[in-house]
């Protein structure tokens, strides 16, 4: 997300997905561990905004938009 979205979304919003991705496998598959308060605070606070956020990103791309994102992404997954 941080190299073929950026622009889309901001430093903030991809560190806010990354955080809430590592709590759900955390929750998931080590049942010992639990999300902070203030984390899901933070979460129930922004995951609407994201989400009205990347339907609005979606609604809006066209199809050139979408054959560079797919070459970006296929260009990234080369290197990995």
């Amino acid at each position: 997300m941080h190299h073929i979205l950026t622009g889309f979304f901001t430093g903030e919003e991809c560190e806010l997905l990354e955080e809430a991705r590592e709590a759900r496998v955390e929750t998931q598959y080590y049942t010992m561990s639990e999300v902070s308060g203030d984390f899901e605070d933070t979460l129930t606070q922004q995951v609407p905004r994201f989400l009205v956020k990347c339907r609005g990103i979606v609604d809006r791309l066209d199809a050139k938009q979408i054959g560079k994102l797919r070459e970006t992404f296929l260009e990234r997954v080369k290197k990995a």
